[in-house]
């Protein structure tokens, strides 16, 4: 839902501290603080947000944060708590206070396009107006001597909005007072209700923790819920919102959300979790997921990785993992890292080949490789001797070696690939720093080698920091 407006002047605040009642509820917020003048707090809530309207979009279910409004299903009521204040330091006296709607302030704002929403399409949707015959509140009201505050409720008939799923209203309440000044900024309240929150729609998010890969945390994103039924397809259930579980066993689990709407009706939505292992420490090793640390040996690559013949013949190829290993001091010790560039008198490579081969069983699979600066950088480097080009491939292939990057594509053994491939004479191009994922499926047992595949010209580099291997049992 997105806001098409500036704050229309009826409701403009300047920036004060003031006490706000809201609901049976104090909060301190900055809003526009009228002196020895009479006023709505929810309009100053309203202007402090930065909004032309008090809106009402979200049913509360928790019991924390102030409730915008209720609904009392037994009566078909649709409340919505309100308040005035009086502004000043003197709270002496009795002011009576008249309260009326006014269609023709939503008009002015909706047509001066201070007042509006878009759906998600684009498209500015219709804002409806709710008949005085559907409406209840009180003509009158009074803030008691020594008071500051005076509560009174909104009622609308809950059958009218149910019927109109997904419609948006606005009503706009004003305030008068004979024996009382009543704020210029303050003095009109525009509240929007939007009953698409009576429309339930089911969905979550999932989380894996990276201490406990057997523990998950499900986050409810639905649309108008108000109850949560879960089942996590291992005989365990909850009910509450946002729950937590621990799984005894890694695999696929298919879990069921079922949720209640405020009406009482419901829809469920089911999805299949992928509750990975972590296999790391044992395919690269014992290294944790991080080969590259300088405790995993300086001389040649980490203990059972291999590299081929091309990356040895680099300028300081035979013991690379010392000269990859500089550049972690230079770059503030961001611990080990696997590089090879082309800088300087350094040429490119064709075929740099980087891998670790280990026996693996039936099941799905995910290569994650963590990158830092990867890419080409001949831009401001003068006239190049050698073509500026990067062919970089993280993959999984069947077999004990990986193919060359430039065969890869047509290779029948590559079991799974991500890669980039970059030419450019004047710019840079950088492959995204962050996690890289490859998934791929080994459907007998057998060896498969996972790694880096890269073919490189003048001005090319690509530096590795870390790699994982979860596995998904069938």
């Amino acid at each position: 839902m997105k806001i098409i407006a500036k704050i229309f002047n009826v409701l403009a605040a300047t920036v004060m501290s003031a006490t706000l009642f809201s609901c049976g509820k104090t909060e301190i917020i900055d809003v526009g603080y009228p002196d020895d003048s009479v006023y709505f707090p929810s309009a100053a809530a309203a202007a402090n947000e930065g909004k032309t309207a008090y809106e009402l979009f979200d049913l509360a279910t928790s019991g924390e944060g102030s409730h915008r409004f209720n609904i009392d299903l037994d009566n078909n009521r649709f409340v919505i708590p309100m308040s005035v204040c009086r502004g000043g330091i003197d709270n002496s006296g009795a002011i009576d206070v008249d309260l009326a709607t006014d269609d023709g302030i939503v008009t002015t704002m909706i047509n001066e396009g201070s007042l509006g929403y878009l759906n998600d399409e684009g498209g500015v949707r219709t804002i409806n107006f709710i008949p005085e015959s559907e409406i209840t509140f009180p003509d009158r009201i009074s803030i008691a001597d020594g008071k500051d505050i005076s509560t009174f409720d909104i009622v609308i008939n809950f059958d009218y909005l149910q019927n109109r799923v997904g419609e948006l209203f606005a009503i706009a309440l004003e305030i008068e007072s004979s024996s009382a000044e009543i704020s210029e900024d303050l003095g009109v309240v525009v509240m929007v209700i939007d009953t698409g929150f009576m429309e339930i729609i089911p969905d979550f998010e999932i989380v894996q923790s990276e201490n406990n890969m057997l523990q998950m945390t499900f986050t409810d994103t639905s649309n108008g819920a108000v109850a949560w039924s879960w089942d996590f397809g291992d005989g365990v259930s909850s009910n509450e919102q946002n729950p937590g579980h621990t799984y005894s066993s890694y695999g696929k689990k298919t879990v069921k959300l079922t949720i209640t709407g405020v009406l009482g009706n419901t829809a469920e939505i089911t999805k299949t979790v992928s509750v990975w292992e972590d296999i790391s420490e044992s395919f690269f090793n014992g290294n944790t997921g991080k080969p590259f640390e300088p405790s995993a040996g300086n001389v040649g690559p980490p203990l059972g990785w291999s590299v081929n013949q091309a990356v040895l013949d680099q300028p300081g190829g035979s013991k690379g993992w010392t000269n990859w290993g500089d550049w972690i001091e230079g770059m503030g010790g961001k611990g080990g890292t696997m590089q090879i560039e082309a800088f300087g008198d350094v040429p490119g490579i064709e075929d740099a080949r980087v891998w670790c081969t280990k026996e693996l069983q039936p099941g799905d699979y995910r290569f994650i490789v963590q990158t830092e600066s990867t890419g080409i950088e001949p831009a401001g480097k003068g006239e190049l001797t050698e073509p500026s080009y990067l062919d970089l491939y993280f993959c999984a292939v069947k077999g004990t070696e990986l193919c060359a990057a430039g065969t890869i594509d047509e290779n029948q053994d590559v079991l799974g690939k991500t890669g980039w491939n970059f030419s450019s004479y004047d710019t840079n191009e950088q492959v995204p720093v962050g996690l890289h994922e490859v998934d791929f499926t080994v459907e007998e047992t057998g060896s498969v080698s996972v790694g880096v595949s890269v073919g490189f010209g003048k001005y090319g580099f690509f530096r590795v920091m870390e790699v994982q291997l979860l596995y998904l049992p069938e």
